[in-house]
């Protein structure tokens, strides 16, 4: 399982966290928590039932913003993402079952302000690799902004 990773001030990512994971994040500030990954999933730790209300007893908040497939990021997900992201307080836990998905749908929703390169540099330097998978949808996803 992959820990929670700071990529900026505002987000972090990791893969599905557990109780004491939550509890942990807690205490390093993280006010919101964002799903990525459908219950349906391999490998839970937690439900996003189960998620939400431990994050809730925390004093998070939490939501939902299911990416289905890290190779074919829909314009609807990161619209969904990056609605659920600019609501949520920070700093923000985004989960998936290992983090991809959750640093890439964070990036492709950060195009219209950032650098393509500087973004998957930030990811990278947190241990995701977004050059195979993410830099083609990347750069899609800037042609059609």
């Amino acid at each position: 399982m992959a820990a929670p990773r700071k990529l900026t001030k505002d987000i972090w990512v990791g893969a599905t966290p557990t109780a004491p994971m939550l509890a942990q994040l807690s205490r390093f500030g993280i006010r919101s928590i964002i799903c990525n990954q459908q219950d349906s999933e391999e490998i839970r730790i937690l439900t996003s039932r189960q998620c939400k209300d431990v994050a809730r007893q925390l004093g998070m908040e939490f939501t939902q913003a299911i990416v289905k497939d890290r190779h074919h990021v829909s314009e609807e997900e990161v619209k969904r993402f990056k609605q659920a992201y600019d609501a949520a307080p920070k700093p923000v836990f985004v989960y998936c079952r290992a983090g991809y998905r959750a640093a890439l749908v964070w990036a492709l929703s950060q195009l219209q302000d950032r650098d393509i390169e500087d973004l998957i540099e930030d990811v990278f330097d947190v241990g995701y690799d977004l050059t195979l998978v993410g830099r083609p949808q990347m750069e899609a996803r800037l042609k059609s902004l």
